[in-house]
């Protein structure tokens, strides 16, 4: 059995005929240009802030966000270097001052950090979690959470 008859033979052996692909082209010194999603994020940035209504409204409460922003960092990757592609610090920024006005919802907070972030140069597709502990529920509940992602 040669490579190629591999390539009909299921989802292993198509795996296996794409590396020995990739191996040859190697071999020969074809360029092989491979366009996957590449994508950058802070996960788990605490902050305190009032978001609620009622007695929510008496204290800042701990909110959760997490931000992945798909970009090309091929440059970043190559040189080792942050200054081609978008600054973590940047990121962590955004986020904080999309939180200075009031509040009332984590879906207004969500939106408000992807607007921010969707404002990047570089930044394709944009996902942002936010979760708020211990929601007033009529039971348990560990957290809510608002996603938005575009």
């Amino acid at each position: 059995m040669n490579n190629f008859s591999l390539f009909l033979c299921g989802e292993y052996h198509l795996a296996l005929f794409a590396r020995n692909v990739k191996n040859f082209l190697t071999i020969i010194n074809l360029p092989l240009i491979i366009n996957y999603m590449k994508t950058i994020g802070l996960s788990g940035i605490i902050v305190y802030k009032v978001c609620g209504f009622g007695k929510e409204r008496e204290k800042p409460q701990q909110i959760e966000i997490d931000v992945k922003i798909e970009t090309d960092f091929t440059k970043v990757a190559k040189n080792d270097s942050p200054d081609y592609g978008i600054d973590l610090n940047t990121i962590y920024d955004l986020v904080t001052l999309a939180l200075q006005e009031e509040v009332y919802t984590i879906e207004t907070i969500s939106y408000r950090v992807w607007k921010q972030l969707k404002n990047l140069d570089s930044a394709g597709k944009v996902k942002v979690r936010v979760k708020k502990r211990k929601p007033p529920c009529n039971g348990e509940v560990e957290y809510s959470e608002a996603i938005i992602e575009e």
